[in-house]
């Protein structure tokens, strides 16, 4: 059976995020729900320990991470975009994931990702962000980008509802 990782990235658990989240996974089963607002992930501080020996001198949640990014056969981003980018837990996991693009580690397999984004704003240029940073980790863990569901104005539906 196929593992399947969510990266859930946003701060609010029952958001517009988790909602087009919900609604994209349908009955999908045997789902690794991975919060990364909950997990300790410190920033990279670029001290070239994965290079030289191939692994993070910093002890926190990332083996976590590393396992379901070099083991799982789907890995589905649900973020919200902030400013053109990832929230900040996720930006710090991308940050880490240097230790691929130093070793150069490429796990060839049958394995997909994607990405559910919404974004407050009308405009879609924070997904084509998201998308070029998926699409290089992607590439540097083997795994084929799918694509993107993306959701936006999600401001003005939130003062619609309200």
């Amino acid at each position: 059976m196929k593992q399947t990782t969510v990266f859930f990235c946003s701060p609010h658990p029952k958001g517009f995020t988790f909602k087009l989240l919900e609604s994209f996974l349908g009955n999908l089963k045997n789902i690794n729900f991975i919060d990364v607002y909950s997990k300790k992930i410190l920033p990279c501080i670029d001290c070239k320990s994965c290079k030289c020996f191939g692994k993070c001198c910093l002890s926190d949640d990332i083996c976590e991470i590393y396992r379901a990014f070099e083991n799982d056969d789907i890995l589905i981003f649900a973020t919200p975009v902030y400013y053109f980018s990832f929230p900040s837990p996720m930006k710090s996991i991308l940050d880490r994931s240097q230790k691929y693009f130093s070793n150069r580690i490429i796990n060839v397999s049958n394995r997909i990702s994607f990405i559910v984004a919404t974004c407050g704003s009308e405009k879609e240029f924070g997904i084509t962000v998201l998308e070029k940073q998926i699409k290089m980790l992607s590439s540097l863990i083997g795994v084929d980008f799918l694509g993107c569901l993306f959701l936006s104005g999600t401001d003005k539906i939130n003062s619609f509802l309200n």
